[in-house]
């Protein structure tokens, strides 16, 4: 992708997701990475570009979306979804969700992503199945940021039953959370 688009991908996110005042901000700063390009040094245009997306990732709210139960998961955005949520018995649970919106801090020239996820496994009459704190924590470094990334969930031995899984992603770098819960039964 040339850097003028990435120009107009950047402003457009701005402007969308944080408002007209923002983009001032935004677009003075695009102006200075495009400039850095334009004078041939595309490495720091690159790095300058970079931190963009860093300030406007950590203007995001933080969101769980494509929370799907899978058959298999191989990588982000490549699974293989359950039509329904109705698990046979002895099927694992195996649970795929993307996050946006999580906090990304620049620490020398490595990015450090600190989340974790609690959940709760309810019956429907309010029995506690499992309930697990820190159950994922992704807790890493970078060389590149990642917008956005994919957990993966996979819980085991689950007798028959109707249920409601909880959970709560919790974005150490920002201190902020969000939570969703779905009900599945095992047959």
């Amino acid at each position: 992708m040339n850097m003028k688009k990435i120009l107009l991908v950047v402003l457009i996110m701005a402007t969308l997701t944080l408002g007209p005042g923002f983009s001032d901000e935004v677009e003075e700063q695009a102006a200075q990475a495009l400039e850095t390009y334009r004078s041939g040094d595309i490495p720091g245009s690159i790095d300058q570009f970079i931190q963009l997306l860093v300030h406007l990732q950590n203007q995001l709210e933080l969101n769980i979306r494509n929370l799907h139960l899978c058959y298999s998961i191989e990588d982000f955005g490549v699974y293989n979804k359950m039509d329904s949520r109705e698990l046979k018995s002895g099927q694992p649970l195996l649970l795929y969700l993307e996050i946006e919106g999580y906090g990304v801090k620049r620490e020398g020239d490595r990015y450090w992503i600190h989340v974790s996820e609690d959940m709760t496994i309810k019956s429907k009459d309010g029995e506690i199945l499992i309930q697990r704190e820190n159950f994922l924590t992704y807790h890493k470094y970078f060389l590149v940021p990642i917008v956005p990334f994919y957990l993966e969930n996979k819980v085991t031995s689950i007798p028959p039953g109707q249920y409601t899984y909880h959970l709560t992603l919790r974005d150490h770098t920002r201190e902020v959370t969000v939570t969703r819960e779905f009900d599945f039964s095992v047959l």
